[in-house]
């Protein structure tokens, strides 16, 4: 499996944004919340050890509802497997915003301060999504020197795919990638963490992600589409 552990500088953070992605669309924080804020985020950039890893599988006949690699199959749904069946390779990822982060996150909880635990959270979320936009930058150069494209990454839990197939994913994977690892109900922990796949090939296109088909309300992809809409 490769791994590489990222700096926090390295993250292209849109902390312009933060508050929108959040669900606080509109919201512009006073300069006591601000300065708040801003102490949390430097604490976590100070101690936040981000990192990702991935391995690499070939296709074994994955159709338009389920994807076959390594000896397993991952029931994906139609919405994202018409995306992903004619690669020639999957990827197979996690990325973390890391076990500090969480232990940071831990102090904030046993000091009762809701405020920073909230600051806390949208932060992290930030850094994990960070993590696969920077992810997939690094993949798409490194499969262009071989004359493949890469998709979009999409995870268990989104477009129909059942979260529970978490554990098949998981399996393909060496023990604890990463430092995550998985619960009975396919909660990653640390929580701050993301998992997917992504497709790779000479016929793979990154195409747009099909909101507009799955229309999931709570989905922050959508959240992140209606925002750039109204723009």
């Amino acid at each position: 499996m490769f791994t590489r552990s990222v700096s926090f500088s390295e993250l292209e953070i849109a902390w312009e944004n933060i508050w929108q992605e959040s669900g606080c669309e509109g919201y512009v924080p006073d300069a006591a919340t601000r300065q708040l804020f801003d102490e949390v985020a430097g604490e976590i950039a100070r101690t936040c050890r981000p990192s990702y890893g991935y391995v690499s599988y070939p296709n074994e006949g994955s159709d338009k509802t389920t994807l076959h690699l390594g000896g397993r199959s991952l029931r994906a749904g139609g919405i994202i497997s018409r995306y992903l069946y004619e690669a020639d390779e999957f990827v197979l990822f996690v990325a973390t915003a890391g076990r500090d982060f969480e232990a940071l996150q831990r102090r904030f909880h046993e000091e009762g301060d809701i405020v920073k635990q909230y600051f806390a959270d949208i932060i992290g979320s930030e850094i994990a999504e960070a993590l696969g936009r920077l992810l997939s930058r690094e993949l798409e150069a490194a499969q262009a020197a071989r004359g493949f494209r890469i998709s979009n990454s999409y995870s268990p839990g989104y477009c129909g795919w059942p979260v529970s197939e978490q554990q098949i994913l998981f399996s393909l994977l060496p023990p604890a990638p990463c430092g995550i690892t998985l619960t009975d109900s396919s909660l990653m922990l640390p929580i701050k963490s993301i998992s997917g796949v992504i497709a790779v090939g000479t016929r793979i296109e990154k195409k747009p992600y099909g909101c507009a088909i799955c229309g999931k309300k709570d989905c922050y992809k959508n959240r992140l589409r209606k925002k750039q809409e109204k723009q």
